[in-house]
């Protein structure tokens, strides 16, 4: 795969789809390469979420396990798809497995190598970050799930107003390489709590159409969600 088709590629992954051309070909030439044989495994479920993977020849497949021993297919890929993406932004553990269906090769951006391109690129980070001040409400339990969030800097909590009413009771802080805000876009539903800023945050922030992109679902509630650990596959 040539740096022209690398290119189109990124521009078609919805992390990348607001950067300048010169951002684009700044990641491209961090990419690196990898060989698979049929049958190999990219990596596996529970595996540290380290790297974007773009597929440039062969067919790869996202699967998840079954309580029955047996493997659900989540998609099968082609060249020019990725996948891996979620582990940009958040490093979490890969929630399904990626198998070389025959002979593969990927392009691979590791994580560490993009949090460098983030620091020194102004046209990338401008791309992905949003600056939220301490004490604002990025969500609010029973508002509309647009939004998906990941920290890049910073600390939020995590309330919840029980159905019956009464005090709102504190769930969680998360902080910075936390996601938050999928629970409501995957099952299409309202925001089940709100979320506030603790501190100044950081946040990357992708609209819901694009998060479905990312986790290979076309509309929230879909049935091949059912089983699929959130935030989708990384």
């Amino acid at each position: 795969m040539d740096r022209d088709v690398a290119a189109a590629a990124l521009r078609h992954c919805a992390l990348f789809a607001d950067c300048d051309p010169a951002t684009i070909e700044g990641v491209v030439r961090q990419l690196g390469w990898r060989r698979f044989r049929r049958g190999d495994t990219i990596f596996h479920q529970g595996d540290p979420g380290d790297a974007l993977h773009i597929l440039a020849t062969g067919a790869v497949k996202i699967a998840l396990p079954s309580t029955e021993g047996e493997e659900a297919i989540i998609a099968t890929l082609r060249p020019g798809d990725f996948f891996g993406e979620l582990a940009l932004l958040d490093g979490a553990p890969r929630s399904a497995t990626a198998i070389a269906l025959e002979p593969s090769e990927t392009l691979v951006l590791p994580r560490a190598v993009f949090r460098d391109l983030h620091d020194r690129d102004a046209g990338l980070r401008d791309a992905f970050l949003t600056g939220v001040a301490a004490g604002t409400t990025v969500i609010a339990q029973g508002g509309v799930a647009d939004r998906y969030y990941a920290i890049a800097a910073g600390t939020v909590e995590v309330t919840q107003v029980p159905p019956d009413g009464g005090a709102a009771r504190v769930l969680r802080r998360m902080g910075t390489d936390e996601g938050f805000g999928e629970i409501g876009i995957l099952a299409g539903s309202p925001r089940t709590a709100t979320v506030t800023a603790v501190t100044d945050c950081t946040l990357v922030a992708l609209d819901a159409r694009d998060f479905l992109a990312l986790v290979g679902v076309t509309e929230p509630g879909a049935p091949a969600l059912a089983g699929l650990p959130f935030p989708g596959y990384r």
